[in-house]
C-alpha cells in the first residue's frame, strides 16, 4: 500500500507512484491521493521520463493476469 508509514510519511503521492512504477510495481495500491498519483504518472508520459511503452506493458501484463485467471 502506498499508505504505509515508510512511503505516505516521506513522498508525495505521485512521487511515490512514480517510484513504485519504475521499482517494477504494476498495481498502485491505495495511493494517498489518486488523482495526484494519476497525474504525476500522465506528466512523467508526457514529459518522456516514463516511457510509454513501459507503461503499456504494465498493464498489458496486469489484463493477461486477469483474463488467464477469469476475472475479465
Amino acid at each position: 500500500s502506498l499508505r504505509m508509514g515508510a512511503i505516505h510519511g516521506v513522498y508525495q503521492p505521485g512521487e511515490a507512484a512514480l517510484l513504485a512504477l519504475e521499482a517494477g510495481c504494476h498495481v498502485l495500491l491505495m495511493p494517498s491521493s489518486l488523482s495526484a498519483a494519476f497525474d504525476a504518472v500522465v506528466a512523467a508520459v508526457e514529459a518522456g521520463s516514463f516511457p510509454l511503452e513501459k507503461l503499456d506493458s504494465i498493464v498489458c501484463k496486469v489484463l493477461e493476469f486477469k483474463l488467464s485467471h477469469g476475472i475479465l
